[in-house]
């Protein structure tokens, strides 16, 4: 097939580098090693091969690959077969090969990263070209599409018919194709002789007719050559071949088209980047009045901008109608001029669509949420990601390296305020990654009238700080530009009338004008003179939301085609409604304040039929309504009462809840099953209904990161109240916090729900009765009474393997672990954690495969087997990698910064823990990711002697409780004494007691609590934390808060309270433990107060033994900070002497 139209007859060369081992499937399946094509076999055994690329990276079953060569009836040799034809390419040409086909448990897998795949190399060419033609950078574009063009051979897998998975690719991947050559034809209209493109239009029509948008680029090249008539006359012709042949009317693009031509418009002349702003925004017509110094900022601020200089993002603020958006399009007109792309997306408060405003931006480029795999809670153990976020942040990174390559951005977010965490994460990362370049971004936030999520302003408050983000904010004009504002429509009245006009619209342009133009109503006149049927479809059009398809209009209304299409043309006559060009022919408001003010006049009963009318319309064309949209049409709905409007509002507030999360907006889902719980909650709905929304409700708090226990608690309630246990026990498996109860205190009211689960035992299922022991054996952990837990894990086991379900063994299995650590169960974690290992790949299960791994760390620090703990972090890196989940990839490099800082590679550790963040903000964990990685470089820097940058990292840690006395510590060794001395409010002594707020968690904090104890000479929280500590330093073996540094910090305490023979017995065991473990400057820590213990003991020549090894190490990992006060000891030699 032709894809594409060269500028030349010499087609580009394949961007396949020659030497490597390469896949192609552009064409008849071939492979390449070092230049030389290897011959697969026949087309079964190309079928085996090409399935697998396809699949590149993912590990398939053996099971999956037999249906998909032979169908529902495979013959009895099939794995056999299959078998052979693996080990076939795998002997082709070894070693290379066998690195293509690696040998995996559970299945058979191609590395990605070992050949080149032509369709990979097709797609990202593809994407690039694209994207530049977006932006109008058409020779940059037109390169792309032909180095993608050059890949082409053929057919895709050319010679294979009947192999599901290849003719989906291949339907794919001609779709793209038949997308660039239409491409590839618009960047040659753009570039060159328009007659030169009119002759390869007319062949493209020949072979596929019935694609419009190859008769609109024909009309425009013909229009473009001087040739009128012609056009109009290819407009007729593709109306009539559709209508005689398909009964199909063309869309309203078609006819749009045609009206310029008749009007000759000038926009449908070429105009370089300008066609690159999107129409909503470019308002070049609008007359911007007394912004001339806004302009000028930013102006000096691109400039900045582009000498690589702070800012790059520009926060424009102000109410509704103040001329925010205008300032961003002239500004954005002023720039793209001078060759400056402009991209611009735009956020909807209603319905609030996932990832606004990239949806809009990328028009269309995400992955569709039905092809997203998804998991759900409890699945084996894990409720970690959704994959479209991670689509989407690939898609967005793709995009802006294929414009940045080719010249400066302009980007412009509008209406920001609704956009969600994720989305705003995105652009965070966005702008991180993009340091050096010329780019800036302007986004435009409401400052009164936006109904903004907490975590919506918070996420955008966190983008300020990190990207030094500076602000223009638009107020009302002044009385000399109002004046002018005025003049300019016409308007002349004495100085008080326009005093007075100024002082009710507060000076905002929109309000003054519409007020003029319609009286004291904003819609007197867009309105005034319209029809009955132009009334309607406004009226629609505002329940909807602002926005709504064409088709669906017509279908609400029961108007026929010709009558809305007058209706929409009065309305965008008029100015109060826009359409835009987009799969649908979508129209909207022009502006948020006229939905506004439509909404308001119209009464509950015609919103309630429009409401219904939409329903009905989205029941009969899905794919023109979100579910969000959905969901608020039916809440709409259920304003009447009547049960069956409830039952759907609830049913559809879940569906976009879950909509939502998969999308990676929890505060979205969080908001959508708010409202399905309230609706629950007023009709009365069944008792076990509100358990059930209550119990998603709950999860989606969490998730987002909001309190979710009083939640969970309502859940519960109601369950008890249905007596249902079954359900009880699923509220008390979604409520379990897992390992985040290890530092929690123990929630009596939970614990009392699964007892009261277990007690109707023969009313629950075995795996949920196995599931609800473990969650309670879990919760137990940090319990003053907590010994029943291991005699619970080990029921919750037994239980489970008599189930025989080994997902629900995984499960619990994956709580059991910290549940029975103790010193004296250290081989049975062992042989646990190899268990799991097992399960995981025995249930091709890569994401449970990984919590495996991590979870054999554990064990094997106990074991002090440091080397089994990198290998298991980097199995887990290469499954992380090839999920392409950041949040995998994120705790990885987590656990490596931490492993790295244990074995005193302090370059390395920085280098992951910068990681670490960069991909937990990519992840959409800001906070926990700030929380971490700045007490890592924290603790580097105080480990390096950089005391004067200690604090750097932690300006932009959140403050958690249990991150509170670490912060404290770090405070204090910078100096900033009274700050730490602040964080010890939250510490209270009750009958010599150590209790801690109780938002705070207090075993993570002993040993920080020394620390602050000791330097802030507090004897009273000393002897406590002392006694709290002492009994747990040998209890979980090398756990981190006993013998790893639990030694040490007695040690600390015995010295500080003057018992130099107790620090020393104290000082030498932690440094055993640590030395074991392969921890050394934790050991030369030790190593360092010891010394002062022999020197207060007059021990003179072990202490010079002792800092004699601390100087070797602090010199072997330049760790100059160990050496603070050994010349004279420091903070401790008032207490050693």
């Amino acid at each position: 097939m032709d894809t594409a139209v060269h500028r030349s007859g010499t087609p580009p060369k394949s961007s396949l580098v020659q030497g490597s081992a390469q896949i192609r499937m552009l064409g008849t399946p071939e492979l390449w090693i070092e230049g030389t094509q290897i011959s697969i076999g026949g087309p079964k055994a190309q079928s085996v091969l090409g399935t697998l690329a396809v699949r590149a990276g993912q590990l398939v079953t053996a099971d999956w690959l037999i249906d998909q060569l032979w169908g529902a009836s495979p013959p009895q040799s099939a794995r056999v077969s299959l078998q052979a034809y693996i080990s076939r390419v795998r002997a082709l040409h070894p070693p290379v090969t066998e690195a293509i086909l690696p040998r995996r448990a559970g299945g058979y897998l191609l590395a990605h990263d070992v050949a080149t795949i032509d369709t990979h190399e097709y797609d990202r060419h593809s994407t690039e070209g694209r994207a530049l033609a977006a932006s109008g950078r058409w020779a940059a574009a037109l390169d792309r599409l032909d180095m993608a063009a050059a890949l082409w051979r053929g057919s895709p897998f050319s010679g294979i018919d009947a192999v599901p998975e290849l003719a989906l690719e291949r339907d794919r991947l001609l779709d793209l194709a038949a997308s660039n050559n239409l491409a590839a034809l618009r960047a040659r209209l753009e570039l060159f002789d328009p007659a030169e493109v009119v002759p390869p239009l007319r062949d493209l029509i020949i072979r596929q007719p019935w694609d419009e948008r190859g008769w609109l680029l024909l009309m425009l090249a013909l229009y473009r050559s001087g040739r009128q008539t012609e056009a109009l006359e290819a407009a007729t012709t593709a109306r009539r071949m559709l209508a005689d042949a398909k009964g199909l009317d063309t869309g309203p693009g078609l006819a749009e088209l045609e009206r310029m031509i008749l009007q000759q418009d000038p926009r449908l002349l070429p105009t370089g980047a300008q066609l690159a702003i999107p129409r909503w925004l470019a308002q070049t017509s609008a007359q911007m009045i007394g912004r001339d110094e806004q302009l000028d900022v930013l102006t000096g601020y691109w400039e900045q901008s582009s000498s690589g200089i702070d800012p790059r993002v520009v926060m424009v603020k102000g109410e509704p109608g103040v001329g925010k958006s205008l300032l961003a399009a002239k500004f954005a007109e002023k720039i793209s001029n001078s060759g400056v792309a402009v991209v611009a997306g735009r956020c909807f408060d209603t319905p609030r669509l996932p990832m606004q405003p990239w949806t809009d931006l990328l028009e269309g480029k995400l992955v569709a949420p039905g092809s997203l795999p998804y998991v759900a809670d409890g699945e084996s153990g894990l409720d970690i990601w959704e994959f479209a976020a991670y689509e989407m942040f690939t898609t967005v990174m793709r995009h802006f390296e294929a414009l940045l390559e080719a010249g400066p951005v302009l980007v412009v977010l509008d209406d920001i305020q609704w956009a969600g965490v994720a989305a705003i994460r995105v652009l965070d990362y966005l702008v991180a990654n993009c340091r050096g370049r010329d780019l800036m971004v302007i986004a435009t936030i409401r400052s009164a009238g936006a109904d903004m999520p907490l975590s919506t302003e918070r996420a955008l408050g966190e983008l300020a700080v990190r990207t030094h983000a500076r602000e223009i904010r638009l107020n009302g004009l002044g009385i000399e530009s109002f004046t002018e504002l005025l003049v300019a429509r016409g308007h002349r009245f004495t100085e008080e009338r326009v005093a007075a006009l100024r002082e009710s619209t507060g000076g905002v342009p929109l309000l003054a004008i519409s007020v003029l133009d319609g009286g004291d109503d904003l819609l007197a006149l867009p309105l005034g003179r319209a029809s009955e049927d132009a009334v309607r479809v406004a009226e629609l059009l505002a329940t909807a939301g602002g926005t709504c398809s064409v088709t669906a209009l017509r279908y609400a209304s029961n108007m026929s085609e010709p009558d809305i299409d007058r209706a929409l043309e009065e309305l965008i006559a008029v100015g109060l409604v826009r359409q835009i060009d987009d799969l649908y022919a979508t129209c909207e408001f022009a502006h948020g304040l006229y939905r506004d003010s439509l909404v308001a006049r119209i009464t509950d009963a015609r919103k309630l039929m429009w409401a219904r009318r939409l329903l009905a319309a989205a029941d009969e064309l899905r794919g023109h309504f979100t579910p969000p949209s959905t969901a608020a049409l039916a809440l709409t709905s259920a304003k009447s009462g009547i049960a069956e409007d409830v039952d759907r509002a609830i049913a559809e507030c879940r569906a976009a809840a879950g909509w939502s999360a998969q999308f990676h907006e929890h505060a979205e889902a969080m908001r959508w099953c708010a409202q399905a719980v309230e609706l629950a909650e007023r009709a009365d709905a069944p008792l076990l209904l509100r358990s059930n929304v209550k119990l998603e409700h709950g999860i989606a708090c969490r998730r987002a990161g909001f309190p979710f226990r009083e939640i969970f608690l309502s859940a519960a309630e109601a369950a008890t109240k249905a007596e249902d246990p079954e359900m009880l026990a699923n509220v008390c498996v979604g409520w379990s916090r897992g390992s985040f109860s290890q530092i929690w205190e123990t929630d009596a009211e939970y614990l009392a729900y699964t007892e009261r689960v277990l007690a109707q035992q023969s009313r629950v299922s075995a795996p949920l009765r196995a599931r609800v022991l473990g969650a309670r054996a879990a919760e137990l952990t940090w319990a003053d009474e907590g010994g029943d837990r291991f005699d619970i894990a080990d029921e919750a086991l037994a239980l489970a393997r008599a189930a025989e379900d080994p997902s629900t063994i995984a499960h619990v299995l994956l709580g059991r672990n910290m549940a029975i650590a103790a010193a004296d169960t250290l081989d049975i974690r062992r042989a646990e954690a190899t268990e799991l290992l097992d399960i995981a790949r025995s249930l091709g299960d890569p994401g449970l495969e990984f919590q495996a791994m991590l979870q054999a760390c554990g064990p094997a620090i106990d074991d002090g087997n440091i080397g089994l703990v990198g290998e298991m972090l980097s199995r887990a890196e290469a499954i992380a990698n090839a999920l392409r989940q950041p949040v995998l990839q994120w705790t990885v490099a987590y656990a490596r910064a931490s492993l790295s800082l244990w074995q005193g590679r302090l370059s390395l550790a920085e280098e992951y823990s910068q990681e670490a963040l960069e991909q937990g903000m990519a992840a959409g964990f800001a906070a926990d990711a700030m929380l971490f990685a700045g007490g890592q470089f924290a603790e580097i820097r105080r480990l390096q002697g950089r005391l004067g940058e200690i604090t750097r990292p932690l300006e932009r840690m959140p403050i958690q409780p249990h991150g509170l006395f670490g912060i404290a510590r770090y405070q204090y060794e910078a100096g900033l004494f009274e700050q730490a001395a602040a964080r010890l409010d939250h510490v209270r002594m009750v009958d010599g007691t150590l209790q801690l707020r109780r938002d705070c968690m207090e075993r993570i904090n002993l040993d920080y609590l020394a620390f602050l104890a000791v330097h802030l000479d507090r004897p009273d929280v000393a002897a406590a934390v002392e006694q709290r500590l002492l009994p747990l330093a040998d209890t979980f073996g090398h756990d981190a808060v006993s013998g790893l540094v639990g030694h040490h910090w007695l040690g600390v305490l015995a010295a500080f309270q003057a018992r130099p023979e107790a620090a020393v017995q104290h000082f030498e065991r932690a440094v055993r433990i640590q030395n074991e473990l392969g921890m050394p400057l934790l050991a030369a820590e030790s190593q360092r107060e010891l010394g002062w213990a022999y020197k207060t003991l007059g021990q003179h020549g072990r202490q010079h033994a002792a800092h004699a090894e601390v100087r070797h190490v602090a010199c072997l990992f330049g760790a100059e900070g160990l050496l603070t006060g050994l010349s004279d000891g420091g903070h401790w030699s008032a207490r050693y002497s």
